[in-house]
């Protein structure tokens, strides 16, 4: 069961990411080209302050992301059966081809 889950999951995983890779790159491109003809225009320094802002806000999820994963590969250890679908489910996901 894990394992056909970790299958499905590379796949939809896959496929997401190429949908939201095509319409991130359509989004710049309109956006670069609005700010070149001069109907956009950027605040660099309130820009870099969002910039700033985003960094500690990025070093805290990371620390406290950490102490929760650490917590929770303790407890899937803990459990033999949530061990063996967590191994089948790493197992179907390394075993599926890209799309």
């Amino acid at each position: 069961m894990g394992y056909l889950a970790g299958y499905a999951i590379k796949k939809l995983v896959v496929l997401v990411t190429k949908m939201v890779a095509v319409a991130v790159g359509l989004f710049v491109a309109v956006e670069a080209c609005l700010i070149g003809a001069g109907v956009i225009t950027v605040n660099l320094t309130r820009l870099s302050e969002l910039a700033q802002q985003g960094i500690v806000y990025t070093q805290q999820a990371v620390v406290i992301l950490s102490k929760v994963g650490a917590a929770a590969i303790t407890y899937t250890n803990a459990m033999p059966i949530g061990g063996a679908f967590s191994l089948g489910l790493i197992a179907g996901f390394s075993k599926s081809k890209n799309i």
